[in-house]
């Protein structure tokens, strides 16, 4: 049983309580609407019942908007109805009532992202970085943004905090090997992979971006295992399947290139444009 559902039922039995330790006490028409609000709350989210789950859940933050379990409740619930918005609005709430801000990151820039408002996102991955500033993923977080935000020097600086705080966070080196890469700085990526590579050998994200590291090196033979250790750790990662790919054809092997390209498209169709161009130059190869 999660955490929440337990605190919520120990708030239903302290209404309880608190009315059985007064003598001759009754609950109030008050109190009861209360409990109702908490069990509905309760047991709708926890059947994943959102629609239903979101009136109560609301009626106790405004009740009680300094208890941040309802927010929180209520952001998520939002989330799930996908109303970003709202789920903003909502992580907003917990950020004002709770002694630790830093548990509505990164979900509270996500939201804002995924509204369509990337300024306001990316200042909420700033405020979380300031909320926890020895947190590793923070950094990680505000650095992927910086990058997603064409900030290529801001990105670098931060990823690299990142991995300062915390060597072993395997995010922070990955994220901060992509930025070397987009600075054309291969080298120093794989120099910068290499130790989550040995510790972190079942993410399938060091692999690739060791693989990607020692492709730009000229490295082929070696990127080809990197990546096939990737593919091995799960096959529908779309990335590994381009970068085998595009080794394929680098090395003659069109045939092969295709099928990973068809296989790439069919995981992500979205991404069409961009895989078009290969599967124009691989197709009708023979094998």
């Amino acid at each position: 049983m999660s955490p929440w559902p337990r605190l919520l039922s120990a708030l239903a039995l302290g209404w309880v309580f608190a009315w059985a330790l007064v003598p001759g006490a009754t609950p109030s028409r008050g109190d009861e609407e209360v409990e109702g609000w908490i069990l509905a709350s309760r047991d709708a989210f926890g059947a994943g019942q959102w629609e239903a789950a979101l009136a109560p859940t609301r009626a106790l933050v405004e009740r009680f908007p300094t208890q941040q379990v309802y927010s929180d409740r209520l952001a998520r619930i939002y989330f799930h109805m996908d109303k970003p918005v709202d789920e903003a609005a909502a992580w907003e709430q917990f950020v004002t009532s709770s002694a630790t801000p830093q548990d509505a990151c990164p979900a509270l820039a996500h939201a804002y992202r995924r509204a369509g408002d990337r300024a306001a996102s990316l200042l909420a991955f700033e405020r979380c970085r300031d909320f926890d500033p020895m947190s590793a993923e923070g950094w990680f977080f505000l650095g992927q943004a910086y990058r997603r935000a064409g900030r290529h020097d801001a990105a670098l600086r931060t990823l690299r905090e990142a991995v300062r705080i915390d060597p072993l966070h395997p995010d922070s080196r990955v994220g901060l090997a992509g930025a070397l890469l987009g600075d054309d700085e291969p080298r120093e990526a794989l120099e910068v992979i290499g130790p989550a590579v040995e510790r972190d050998g079942g993410n399938a994200d060091v692999h690739l971006m060791q693989g990607l590291a020692l492709q730009r090196l000229g490295r082929r033979a070696e990127a080809r295992k990197a990546l096939e250790r990737a593919a091995a750790i799960t096959t529908t990662y779309v990335d590994v399947q381009v970068a085998l790919g595009i080794l394929d054809f680098t090395d003659g092997r069109r045939a092969d290139a295709h099928d990973r390209f068809v296989r790439a498209l069919a995981l992500d169709p979205q991404r069409q444009g961009e895989l078009q161009v290969w599967l124009e130059r691989t197709q009708g190869a023979d094998r």
